[in-house]
C-alpha cells in the first residue's frame, strides 16, 4: 500500500521560490509513487502556476479550514489540530514552514522575514522597541518546529540566523534550480528578477542606472504590490531613465530569453535567503553582481569576491562592478563561465537527490519502499 503524503503550505499565489520548490516537491514524490495530497488555506490556481512556472504538478488539494482575520498563532494551532486529528498516520511535509509554523515530520524553512529589520537596522528597532514584536515570533517558530523530526533550510544564511534566534539546528537543502540554456555569447544589457514587491529594494536599481547610463537595465518579475510597480514607472519618467525597463507578469519562455540575453544579472534586496533567480540566471552564464549580505553573498557566491560575480555594500560600488564587466570583454568570458559552473552546483537533480534521502529516512521506519 503507498504511503499518504501530506505537503503542507498557506497558499501557492506569490509566485516567489517558496511555490517553485513546492510543486518541484510534489512532483518528486509522485514520480516515487507516493500518494501525494497538497493542504493549503487556499485551494491553488494550478493554470496559473503552470503558466507562471512552465510546469504544475497537480494534486488533489485538502483545504485547511481556518476563519480570516484570526491571529497568526491561532491559525497555526487551527491548522495543526487538523492535521493531527485527520492526518495522524501520513507523513507531513512542512514545505514552507517559515509561513505556517506546524510542527511535521519534515519542515522547511525558506526566509525569516520577520527578523530582516533586526538585521538591516537594530540600532532603530532598540529604540522603537522592534524586539516586541520579533520576540514571540521567534519563540513561537522554535515552540512549532521543536517537534519536527527533520529541520531543513533553504541556506546557510537561514540555518544561522534560525539558530541564532530559536537556538534550533537545520541541515541545508538547497532549493532546485533550473537549469537554462547556457548562452556564453551575444549577451548584453543587465537584469534584475525579483517581484514587484516594497521590500526587494528594486529602486536601488534605478540609482545604479544613473550611474550606468550607457547600459540597458531590465526589471522583470510578477507583480505583487500594483502601488509599489506605479511608483516605480513615475520614478523613471521623472528621472528620465530611458535605459530602464520594467517587465511585468512576462509568460515564462519571455522570462528564459531575457535572462539568457542578459551579460549581468543584478540583485538588490537585502538579506535574501536563497533567490533562485540568481542561480538561474547564472546557469546561462550571466554574471551575478549581488548586495553582500544573505544568501547570495554567503552560499551562492562563497564569500569569494570576483570568482563567480561580484558582491557590493554600496551604489557607487555596483555601478563600477558593472561598467568594469560592460567594458572588459575578457573579463565578462572568464566570470560567465565560470558563473555558469557554479550554478551546476544548485541543480535540480542535487535537490532531487537529497529530499529523496530525507523523504526515504522516514517511509523506511515504516518498512515502506521506494516504488
Amino acid at each position: 500500500m503507498k504511503r499518504e503524503v501530506i505537503v503542507v503550505v498557506p497558499h501557492l499565489r506569490t509566485l516567489g521560490g517558496g511555490e517553485f520548490v513546492t510543486l518541484m516537491m510534489l512532483k518528486c514524490l509522485k514520480d516515487w509513487g507516493l500518494h501525494v495530497k497538497l493542504a493549503a488555506l487556499e485551494i491553488p490556481s494550478w493554470h496559473t502556476l503552470r503558466e507562471f512556472f512552465g510546469f504544475a504538478s497537480e494534486v488533489a488539494c485538502v483545504r485547511l479550514h481556518c476563519k480570516k482575520r484570526l491571529p497568526r498563532h491561532v491559525r497555526d494551532l487551527v491548522v495543526r489540530s487538523q492535521l493531527k486529528s485527520h492526518y495522524k498516520d501520513a507523513l507531513i511535509i512542512n514545505a514552507i514552514a517559515n509561513e505556517i509554523p506546524v510542527p511535521a515530520h519534515i519542515s522547511y524553512i525558506h526566509a525569516l522575514h520577520f527578523a530582516r529589520p533586526l538585521l538591516i537596522n537594530p540600532d532603530r528597532l532598540r529604540v522603537f522597541g522592534g524586539y516586541v514584536k520579533i520576540v514571540p515570533r521567534q519563540l513561537y517558530l522554535a515552540l512549532s518546529l521543536r517537534s519536527s523530526k527533520d529541520i531543513l533550510a533553504v541556506s546557510k544564511f537561514t540555518a544561522e540566523l534560525l539558530r541564532r534566534l530559536t537556538g534550533l539546528k537545520a541541515n541545508i537543502m538547497y532549493p532546485p534550480v533550473k537549469m537554462l540554456p547556457y548562452k556564453p555569447t551575444n549577451k548584453q544589457g543587465v537584469v534584475t528578477i525579483s517581484r514587484f514587491s516594497r521590500e526587494k529594494g528594486l529602486n536601488e536599481v534605478l540609482l545604479i542606472a544613473q550611474r550606468v547610463p550607457n547600459a540597458k537595465f531590465i526589471i522583470i518579475g510578477s507583480v505583487s504590490d500594483q502601488f509599489y510597480y506605479k511608483e516605480l514607472l513615475q520614478a523613471i519618467k521623472e528621472f528620465s531613465l530611458n535605459n530602464v525597463y520594467l517587465l511585468a507578469n512576462p509568460p515564462r519562455h519571455v522570462y528564459e530569453e531575457v535572462v539568457g540575453a542578459s551579460s549581468i544579472l543584478l540583485h538588490t534586496t537585502r538579506f535574501d535567503s536563497f533567490p533562485i533567480s540568481v542561480v538561474e540566471a547564472m546557469s546561462t552564464g550571466t554574471i551575478p553582481v549581488v548586495h553582500k549580505s544573505g544568501g547570495p553573498w554567503k552560499d551562492i557566491l562563497g564569500e569569494r569576491q570576483g570568482i563567480y560575480g561580484y558582491a557590493y555594500e554600496s551604489i557607487d560600488e555596483a555601478a563600477n562592478y558593472i561598467n568594469e564587466l560592460i567594458s572588459n570583454s575578457g573579463l565578462r568570458h572568464e566570470l560567465s563561465e565560470k558563473a555558469y559552473k557554479r550554478a551546476r552546483l544548485f541543480s535540480e537533480s542535487v535537490f532531487k537527490e537529497k529530499f529523496w534521502e530525507i523523504v526515504n529516512k522516514h517511509l523506511k521506519k515504516d518498512g515502506n519502499k521506494k516504488t
